[in-house]
């Protein structure tokens, strides 16, 4: 796991400080070394943390055995031994065990068409000395992230954060606040744009080719595709197919020259990643997680009962709200505001692994490819809902909220919340309901808190685009496909890795493997979510690794009890940021609605979600740019 950066500038060089100010800036990416490499109008850099092959045989920015190929790869290739057989055969010679070499020997061998033969979680870039070629690529799900901008030269600067390219003033980076509209709906700007004007962010699963003469766009080399095949395996041999496949995946994900470990929650999907390690595999599994006091969110009674049906070796930190990390450092982190909250828990939880161990292995993905997000029940069940019945539904829902009963249980799990999220949107159609029960602020209220009545255009269109590239499937393919490509990559894999990668932690996740990705998402719907089954397949398939009381535990999700955070401990560096009469955010933002919508009442699950936007917003305008 690394940073890296770049910069390819037609008809100029590249300066050795400029490189070097790059490598600063990506330190926490990989502490253990750093390396540049010019020639010309191009420069590399990387900043390396020692995974595998630690000797300096595995150092970048790494050139191939020709002398044809420069190198610098942030990630890990799971099928390098494979593939280094494969290219032995065809005549090619390597002096490192690291998949690094492998890589740039399969670039030799292939060209840009090496990217459908790898297996991983990557993000790279390679100088073609002979073609005066630099090839930009990012893995299928997003794991591993890359930036990129053209210069006025006709070239490029790249990098693993946007810091790295704020590091270099000559590039002229400046922040782009017309965003802001988009972020308050999702919680981030959508891909490939980001909050800095040029800056875009490499989509999942696509290339880019650069010369000096010619313009070129990012190309995709896979899709998601989650239409059912026909014909499909039995039921049986669908959950046969899937375990032999975990036996293998998690195998290649605990191979590795420095200490493994595992996250695991009180949840189905780390539990059956560490189950398939310590049952199937045999192998003696260190897990890591993390717990609230208070009860609503904590998982910590779940992960140790887990932890101890499995037999793995446990440690868990219970999170006091001393230990809340500072808004600035996540801001700071996720070079912007972050609109999701439940960026904390992954920050926390691989700030302890981190003590014991380097590399962690996670559940993420599981419910992205099995379908276990509640949201797909309430999108599959509003389908079916008559018309008018949703009005009657609200009323009860209105009548609700004002007992007792809804006050003591409203967390955003809850299913009150869930309820009142449900009757809000059932009557939309699909793609504009999903989008509503998502959204931070919905589209039409963020119309009401921007200056002048800005609609987010562009953050509707990202999520319209989304449904559409599945038009025609059934609504539960279309709600994965959706989430695939856009919460996914956008705000899940973000999280986990500025989280982890903060305390130079790497994170890999089976359940994202692109094999396992295509066999799961071509099997027929009711594999996946049947009545008010979740993850059927997946529950059904590692039922023997759960703890019995957990198994049809519902889902909770990773978050935090931010509302009583917001009201208590953290509520005096709230106000004393946001409710400033001189905050940057009112340049952008009537602060009257805004305040009248989220602050009028006590902050409950929604409004908490909506203050921690608004803080994460203002936190980064306050930012030197």
């Amino acid at each position: 796991m690394c940073g890296i950066a770049g910069i390819f500038r037609p008809g100029a060089s590249v300066a050795a400080d400029e490189l070097g100010a790059m490598c600063g800036a990506l330190h926490h990416r990989g502490p253990d070394a750093r390396g540049t490499w010019r020639d010309g109008p191009v420069g590399l850099a990387h900043t390396r943390l020692r995974i595998v092959d630690l000797s300096e045989g595995g150092a970048q920015p790494m050139r191939s055995s020709s002398g044809r190929a420069v190198i610098v790869f942030n990630g890990e290739i799971y099928n390098y031994v494979e593939l280094r057989r494969t290219l032995a055969a065809r005549g090619h010679t390597f002096r490192s065990s690291s998949d690094t070499e492998v890589l740039l020997a399969a670039y030799e061998e292939w060209g840009a068409a090496l990217l459908p033969r790898i297996e991983g979680m990557f993000a790279f870039a390679i100088w073609d000395t002979v073609r005066q070629v630099l090839l930009l690529a990012r893995d299928r799900a997003g794991e591993k992230p890359l930036f990129w901008t053209r210069l006025p030269s006709g070239g490029v600067a790249f990098a693993s954060e946007i810091k790295a390219l704020l590091a270099v003033p000559a590039l002229g980076i400046e922040r782009d606040l017309s965003r802001i509209p988009d972020f308050l709906v999702t919680g981030y700007v959508p891909a490939p744009a980001t909050f800095y004007r040029g800056v875009q962010h490499l989509l999942p699963a696509h290339s880019l080719e650069l010369q000096a003469d010619a313009t070129r766009s990012p190309v995709a080399y896979w899709r998601p595709c989650f239409d059912a095949a026909a014909p499909a395996p039995s039921y049986a041999e669908a959950q046969e197919e899937l375990r032999a496949r975990m036996r293998i995946i998690v195998r290649d994900r605990l191979q590795a020259d420095v200490p493994v470990g595992a996250f695991l929650s009180g949840g189905l999907d780390s539990a059956s990643v560490v189950g398939v390690a310590t049952r199937d595999l045999n192998r003696t599994v260190h897990t890591y997680s993390i717990g609230f006091e208070d009860p609503a969110v904590d998982e910590s009674k779940d992960a140790q009962i887990s932890a101890r049906h499995l037999g793995s070796v446990h440690e868990e930190f219970i999170v006091g709200d001393r230990d809340i990390p500072p808004i600035e450092l996540l801001v700071r982190h996720h070079d912007g505001p972050f609109g999701d909250s439940s960026a904390i828990p992954p920050y926390l939880v691989s700030k302890l692994a981190r003590a014991r161990v380097t590399v962690a292995v996670t559940g993420d993905g599981g419910d992205e490819i099995f379908g276990g997000y509640p949201r797909f029940l309430g999108g599959m069940l509003a389908e079916h809902v008559p018309p008018g019945a949703a009005t009657q539904t609200r009323r009860v829902i209105e009548a609700l909220k004002q007992t007792p009963l809804w006050r003591a249980g409203h967390t955003s799990s809850s299913p009150f919340a869930r309820a009142s999220r449900f009757a809000a949107a059932v009557e939309r159609p699909l793609e504009r309901r999903l989008l509503h029960w998502n959204a931070v602020f919905p589209p039409e209220q963020v119309v009401t808190l921007t200056r002048g009545g800005v609609y987010p255009s562009d953050a509707v269109r990202f999520s319209d685009a989304a449904f559409e590239e599945a038009a025609g499937q059934s609504p539960l393919a279309r709600m994965l496909h959706h989430n695939f490509v856009t919460y996914l990559p956008e705000d899940l894999m973000v999280k986990v890795d500025r989280c982890s990668m903060a305390v130079s932690l790497e994170t890999r996740s089976p359940l994202l493997d692109s094999g396992l990705i295509d066999f799961v998402s071509r099997l027929p719907d009711h594999y996946k979510v049947r009545g008010a089954t979740t993850k059927r397949l997946l529950r059904d398939t590692f039922a023997d690794l759960l703890a019995p009381e957990l198994l049809r535990r519902p889902k909770r999700g990773f978050g935090v009890p931010l509302a009583r955070w917001l009201s208590t401990e953290l509520r005096p560096q709230l106000e004393a940021t946001l409710f400033a009469e001189d905050a940057e955010t009112w340049r952008h933002l009537d602060r009257d609605a805004v305040m009248r919508q989220v602050f009028g009442a006590p902050l409950d699950a929604a409004r908490a979600y909506q203050a921690w936007a608004l803080w994460s917003l203002e936190t980064w305008l306050r930012q030197p740019a």
